[in-house]
């Protein structure tokens, strides 16, 4: 069997030599390892061709883009996306996912995904840890709103473009877009093994502003607010992310937009996030579930070795009943929606503050 591995880098120094060791060390299989770099100023390339990768250079920089640029030249007939900080388990891993995806009855209209398990020195210590745990279950589920990049696309060639391939109208999102393609047009199929992956970006940005971020890049996309997506990535790129992110910028941008279109609109705008927040009551029943177990397991009453699904399960078919009820279901999406604005409204004027407090003392210190 063989495989073309894609990566797609950009500045990864620190992380491409152990990704390119770990696809080294697989048996069972002949791969092929693509880094498409997109204009790196580091030694992303020089450390690539020290390890004998093919590295190609991207005449587009963007995820996106790179990733179809490299898949131009991959050879084998099954393609593997893989983001730089992600690492394999065990030698074996791919050998075992690369089999089970093709025992799938309906491999060629289909798409592998792992589990993820995040690396980090502190994770395991970290005060995050239950949130951190909370996204790892959320891998292991093969529904909307639970896969992304960090968990690897694995895909047949043919498939992938009859996708068209990854959206590469913007910087980010490329995974969510052909996410979407393979629930409407295939399935996803969770394989064997479990994928390391960096918790970088959530201690680098802070953990809590990078979530609620995500959250508003999530509901934004859903409802297709597509004014936001042409100035949100220049705001990110102006930001000095080391000392965390100023997630008030982007809630004051929606706030700007919403004004420019008019109180109708926006309403209209916030009722579709409401029930889209709705719709993924189960989410929080998840976390629930998840803080439960790590409760249980702190006072010892009950230990449990894995979270159990009564949340979970719950309010997801909470949801599916009240779908049924037009009525109710409308006023309990009106009320999210209230919530929901209302928490933004207050999470802006916080973090509005709070920041101008942490800048005035930086400047009396100074």
């Amino acid at each position: 069997m063989d495989i073309s591995v894609i990566i797609p880098t950009f500045n990864e120094q620190d992380e491409i030599g152990r990704l390119i060791a770990s696809l080294q060390q697989q048996s069972g299989l002949q791969l092929e390892i693509l880094v498409v770099d997109g204009g790196s100023s580091d030694a992303t390339v020089e450390i690539s061709k020290s390890y004998r990768a093919n590295v190609l250079i991207s005449p587009s920089k963007g995820r996106g883009a790179q990733m179809n640029y490299a898949a131009k030249f991959a050879r084998s007939r099954l393609l593997l996306f893989l983001h730089a900080d992600s690492y394999l388990e065990s030698s074996v891993q791919l050998e075992t996912a690369v089999k089970f995806y093709l025992a799938s009855p309906d491999a060629s209209s289909s798409a592998g995904h792992f589990a993820i398990n995040f690396l980090s020195p502190t994770t395991k210590s970290s005060s995050n840890k239950p949130a951190y745990f909370y996204y790892e279950e959320k891998t292991y589920l093969n529904r909307p709103e639970t896969i992304n990049g960090d968990q690897a696309l694995l895909i047949d060639r043919e498939f992938f473009y009859h996708l068209g391939g990854h959206d590469e109208s913007m910087p980010f999102l490329e995974d969510q877009r052909i996410s979407k393609k393979i629930f409407a047009q295939g399935r996803w199929i969770l394989l064997p093994g479990k994928l390391g992956t960096s918790t970088r970006r959530f201690e680098r940005e802070g953990f809590s502003r990078r979530m609620v971020l995500s959250a508003l890049i999530m509901g934004l996309d859903h409802i297709s607010y597509q004014e936001f997506f042409v100035f949100a990535p220049q705001i990110y790129r102006d930001e000095n992310h080391s000392c965390g992110l100023k997630n008030q910028y982007f809630c004051l941008l929606i706030l700007k937009l919403m004004y420019k279109r008019g109180i109708i609109r926006s309403f209209k705008d916030w009722l579709q996030i409401g029930s889209y927040v709705f719709s993924n009551a189960w989410q929080m029943g998840l976390f629930l579930d998840v803080i439960l177990y790590f409760l249980c397991n702190k006072i010892r009453i009950h230990p449990l070795k894995k979270p159990n699904t009564f949340f979970y399960n719950g309010l997801d078919h909470l949801y599916l009943i009240l779908h049924r009820l037009p009525l109710i279901s409308f006023v309990m999406e009106l009320a999210v929606t209230l919530i929901v604005f209302i928490l933004f409204l207050s999470y802006t004027l916080v973090l509005s503050v709070h920041d101008q407090i942490v800048v005035s003392d930086n400047v009396i210190k100074e």
